[in-house]
């Protein structure tokens, strides 16, 4: 018994004078949170601002951050895309932890599509940032649009997929359903006198090709008045299979709107097709106008930027119903973004204005609206220190 009691004292003693495991840098430090950054494009380069939790905006060390001319901005985490104004090229630039850019590569677009107009195109990506869609004019008149689909290939360089053919006059800008299987897209265009309500489908492949798909339904809320029809013009889509289409009633004697613009929801099934219990009577009213429609990541507010801002409560199939007065009623809004800390970015031409939102609060964050001369696109993008 003796000996074997030594041996348990010994082994004992041996596991309490043990070092313990030293801890590895991943037990010890959090991880970092991703911070948001904001790219403003000018007509001679492209600015980046560091978002910080309230809202004030920092310059991105070395900004501006590239000394390209840039028309549009989309941005899928790892890479800024920027489409020329010249219209012939979409570059690449890689995104640093600091926010710093890049440039990656640079490919020419004006010459895989033929008959294309040399316009700068309005940029796109899916859901998974794996493909890149651009909106080419296209028609005799430059009077049609065909998207184009490009696989994102290392170091940013695009692979080209196809079109998905053209429709008369325009229906940009598209939003992707939450499904990512489908695209949508509207605009109300006052043709040679009369209004054209453009509203179309597209349904996207495994590949990634987008093409017009005429079989998906949207149908169209009846008017108020019997002499009127509605005109369907920009749309954003929820995480929820939801999207929201403002609607301008016109007359069709006179051709010319009748009224306010109105904010309806559709709801997509697996098929694409739309469905809405929007009606003249449940649907809000838009005070500003509609220039531009952006959906926040959580999908329950949806910004409204015309002559003026303002935000609504966005119910998945239900009505929306109003969030706020008019914001800024005496600017005019031309791009909007939200970042997922509950920021609103908004632009007017040469100033950069910065809210912050809440279902229940509104406020503009420090230092806003910034001074930004002659900016034409925004995008917020995250990014891990």
């Amino acid at each position: 018994m003796t000996r074997y009691l030594k041996a348990f004292v010994c082994l004992a003693a041996a596991f309490i004078l043990a070092p313990a495991p030293a801890q590895t840098a991943d037990q010890t430090k959090p991880a970092a949170k991703p911070v948001p950054i904001v790219y403003v494009a000018r007509p001679t380069h492209i600015d980046g601002f560091v978002v910080a939790s309230n809202g004030k905006l920092t310059p991105v060390p070395g900004s501006p951050l590239a000394n390209i001319a840039v028309a549009s901005l989309a941005g899928n985490g790892k890479y800024l895309f920027g489409s020329t104004s010249d219209g012939t090229h979409i570059d690449a630039f890689s995104i640093a932890s600091n926010g710093s850019l890049t440039l990656s590569a640079s490919t020419e677009v004006d010459n895989v599509l033929s008959g294309a107009c040399v316009y700068a195109s309005p940029l796109l990506l899916d859901h998974t940032g794996a493909t890149l869609y651009a909106a080419a004019t296209v028609g005799g008149l430059c009077d049609s649009t065909d998207y184009e689909s490009f696989q994102i290939e290392s170091g940013g360089t695009l692979k080209y997929l196809g079109d998905s053919g053209q429709t008369f006059l325009y229906n940009k800008p598209l939003t992707i359903s939450s499904n990512n299987n489908f695209a949508f897209g509207a605009d109300c265009v006052d043709y040679e006198g009369g209004y054209i309500d453009t509203f179309a489908a597209y349904a996207r492949s495994s590949s990634g090709h987008l093409a017009l798909d005429g079989s998906i339904t949207a149908p169209v809320p009846k008017t108020k008045s019997t002499a009127d029809f509605y005109c369907r013009s920009q749309a954003a889509g929820d995480p929820s299979s939801h999207i929201a289409v403002s609607l301008q009633a016109i007359n069709s004697d006179s051709q010319s709107p009748d009224g306010s613009p109105q904010l309806a929801t559709y709801s997509a099934n697996s098929h694409g097709d739309l469905t809405t219990k929007s009606t003249y009577a449940n649907m809000p009213v838009s005070a500003t106008g509609v220039n531009v429609l952006a959906m926040s990541p959580s999908g329950k507010l949806l910004a409204v930027g015309g002559q003026g801002l303002q935000i609504f409560h966005f119910n998945g199939s239900s009505p929306i119903t109003k969030d706020s007065g008019v914001l800024q009623p005496a600017v005019a809004f031309n791009a909007l973004a939200w970042d997922s800390e509950n920021h609103l970015y908004a632009l007017s031409g040469g100033q950069l204005f910065v809210y912050t939102v809440t279902s229940s609060s509104i406020s503009q964050a420090t230092g806003s609206p910034y001074s930004i001369p002659e900016a034409v696109a925004l995008v917020v993008q995250s990014v891990t220190p």
